[in-house]
C-alpha cells in the first residue's frame, strides 16, 4: 500500500478523534477538592445537588485563562443556581497564589484547588481554559473551549438555561461622514 498525503491526514484525523472520544463519553467526571477560601471539601455530587454542574478549569499562569476569566465571572453571575451549580478548578497554584489571584480579580465563584496532578488525565485533553457541564449523574453533558461572549451562551445552553433575551436598540437617522 502506498501512503499519500491524504491517507496520512485521514489516519491522523481518526487518531485525534479516537483520542478525544474519551472526553465525549467519559462515564465519571467526579472530583473531591478543597475550596480555596473556605477550606471546605467539595465534590461533584455536592456541587450538583441533583442539577447539572458547570466546571470551569483554568490555570493561574495561563495567559488565555487570564483573558478569559471575565467571561467565566460573567457566566457565573448569569447562571441561575436553581438550574445548575458552578465551580472552577485552578490546576497549578499553591493555596496562597490562588487566594491572591482570587482577591486581585475579585472572583465571586467557588475556586477549587487541584495540586495532585490527577485532574490532567481525566479532564484536560482540551487544554486550558475549558468548561465542562456535567449531568446530575456525573456524566459529561458537553464542554466549551470557546472564547469571548459566545462562551456564555454556549455554556448556559449546555447547562439547560436559556439566555435572557437582550434588548435590541435600533438607531435611525445616523449620518456617517
Amino acid at each position: 500500500m502506498s501512503w499519500t498525503p491524504t491517507t496520512a491526514v485521514v489516519i491522523i484525523a481518526l487518531a485525534v478523534l479516537l483520542d478525544f472520544s474519551g472526553v465525549a463519553y467519559a462515564a465519571d467526571f467526579g472530583f473531591e477538592l478543597t475550596e480555596v477560601t473556605s477550606g471546605e471539601q467539595v465534590t461533584a455530587e455536592s456541587s450538583s445537588q441533583g442539577k447539572p454542574v458547570v466546571v470551569h478549569i483554568w490555570s493561574a499562569n495561563c495567559p488565555h485563562c487570564r483573558l478569559h476569566m471575565p467571561y467565566a465571572a460573567k457566566l457565573y453571575s448569569e447562571l441561575d443556581p436553581e438550574v445548575a451549580g458552578f465551580v472552577s478548578i485552578c490546576v497549578d497554584a499553591t493555596p496562597e497564589e490562588a487566594r491572591r489571584y482570587i482577591a486581585e480579580r475579585e472572583l465571586a465563584f467557588p475556586v477549587l484547588l487541584e495540586e495532585s496532578g490527577w485532574l490532567g488525565d481525566d479532564y484536560l485533553k482540551l487544554g486550558w481554559p475549558t468548561t465542562f457541564v456535567l449531568n446530575p449523574d456525573g456524566t459529561l453533558a458537553g464542554y466549551s473551549d470557546t472564547q469571548g461572549p459566545q462562551y456564555i451562551t454556549e455554556v448556559l445552553e449546555l447547562a439547560g438555561q436559556s439566555q435572557p433575551e437582550t434588548e435590541t436598540v435600533v438607531i435611525r437617522d445616523v449620518e456617517i461622514s
